[in-house]
Order: structure tokens, then sequence, then C-alpha cells
């Protein structure tokens, strides 16, 4: 029994939907898994060392590829303010004796 020509190219286009399918998975697949990495060794280091050198590409990754927790901690991150504690002696009022 021959094939006809409708068989072979449906069999080709399945194949070819094969293909195209598990590309787009592996790329995909590359496209969010580089970036949470990055997040999870970025935040665990900036928790290590208790510093906010890398506050905006946390923040922007996690707005980008995190899920709604990822998303809610990227807006916190970006609005939370770096707070820098002196100790210096409290500055005396005007009049204040000495």
């Amino acid at each position: 029994m021959q094939k006809t020509e409708f068989e072979q190219k449906y069999k080709t286009g399945l194949i070819l939907m094969i293909i195209g399918a598990s590309m787009t998975l592996i790329f995909s697949f590359i496209f969010l898994f580089i970036p949470n990495i990055l997040i999870l060794v970025w935040a665990s280091q900036s928790l290590k060392t208790q510093s906010m050198e890398k506050k905006v590409p946390l923040a922007v990754l996690s707005i980008l590829f995190g899920a709604i927790l990822g998303i809610i901690g990227g807006i916190m991150m970006l609005v939370a303010q770096e707070t820098i504690i002196k100790t210096e002696a409290p500055i005396k009022e005007i009049g204040e004796s000495q």
C-alpha cells in the first residue's frame, strides 16, 4: 500500500510541529530558569552580607519573572529606603547649656 501525498505532508508537518514545540519549550525553560537562578543567588548573597547593592536588578528580575509573591517583593524592595544609622552625639537645642 502506497502512502498518499497528504499522508506524507501530514507526517512531515507533525514532525516539524513536534520539533518546533520542543525548541520553544527549551528556549522558554532557559529564558525563565536563568533569571530565577540569578534571583536566588543574589538574594541569598544580599541576605548574607546585609547589603542593598543589587536592589534594583533584584527588584526588576523579581517583578518580571516572579510569581505574585515575587511581584509584591520586588515592589517592596523598590520602595524600601536604606536607613543610615549614625552614632553621633545628640543635637542640642538653642539656649541649652553644655
